[in-house]
C-alpha cells in the first residue's frame, strides 16, 4: 500500500517524563521537516487522555490543509500513513501489527523509559531532524528534503 501522509502520534503531558516546553519544541521539530517536502501532509493523533483543544491551540500556526487533527483508529493511521511517534509509546506495537515500521522521535535521556522500544528493536530511533529525514528515506523510500535533491 502507498503511504498517504505522515502520522504523528502525540502524547499527553507528563511531568515525569518530558517538560511541556520540550515537548512542544519535538513535535514543531518533526512537523517542520516532514513539511519541508511540498507533497506532504501530516496528521496529528492525539494521545487518548490528551487535551484536544489546548494541541489545536498549539497547531494553528500551520497550514491546516497541510496539518491537520487525526480522528481516525491508531491501527488505521498507521497502515495508511507514515507512523511518528513522539516520545517512548507502545503505540508502535499498533504500527508493527499494521506492517507499518514506526519511527520514534525522542530525546529523553533522563527518561526511564528511554531506549525500551529503541533496544527492542521495535521502532526506527531519530533525534534529531536529520535522523528523521534519513529513517524516513531508508525505511519508506520518501526523500523529505526535496528541495536539495533537485
Amino acid at each position: 500500500m502507498i503511504k498517504k501522509g505522515f502520522v504523528i502520534f502525540d502524547q499527553r503531558y507528563r511531568n515525569d517524563l518530558f517538560d511541556f516546553k520540550q515537548h512542544d519544541k519535538l513535535r514543531d521539530e518533526i512537523i517542520t521537516t516532514i513539511l519541508t517536502n511540498p507533497y506532504t501532509m501530516v496528521l496529528v493523533k492525539p494521545h487518548p487522555r490528551q487535551n484536544v483543544e489546548l494541541l489545536k491551540e498549539k497547531l494553528v500556526k500551520y497550514n491546516s490543509e497541510r496539518v491537520m487533527i487525526a480522528e481516525e483508529p491508531s491501527m488505521f493511521l498507521a497502515d495508511t500513513c507514515i507512523p511518528v511517534i513522539l516520545g517512548e509509546s507502545s503505540i508502535c506495537f499498533d504500527c508493527l501489527a499494521m506492517d507499518s515500521p514506526a519511527i520514534e522521535y525522542s530525546r529523553n535521556a533522563g527518561s526511564i523509559y528511554k531506549g525500551l522500544y529503541r533496544k527492542g528493536g521495535f521502532v526506527y530511533p531519530a533525534n534529531n531532524p536529520g535522523e528523521l529525514i534519513e529513517g524516513v528515506k531508508k525505511i519508506y523510500g520518501v526523500v523529505l528534503d526535496i528541495g536539495k535533491h533537485q
